[in-house]
């Protein structure tokens, strides 16, 4: 059964968890992460940070989730 992931996790914990996570931020604006700028906060929170829309911030959840293990 898969680990359910929600906004509350944080992104360094969502990396390691979920490393095709990675992808997916990256094409919703969250890059950061590739290129080796510290990223904190969790991940409803860099979504907001960004201005994801509540769809977006849903989609980009779902894919993660599809992913996570």
């Amino acid at each position: 059964m898969k680990n359910k992931i929600d906004g509350s996790i944080y992104i360094e914990d969502l990396v390691e968890e979920v490393p095709e996570s990675i992808e997916i931020l990256l094409r919703y604006g969250i890059a950061c992460i590739k290129c080796g700028a510290p990223i904190w906060g969790t991940l409803e929170e860099n979504c907001k940070r960004v201005g994801l829309s509540d769809e977006l911030y849903e989609k980009a959840l779902s894919e993660i989730n599809s992913f996570a293990k």
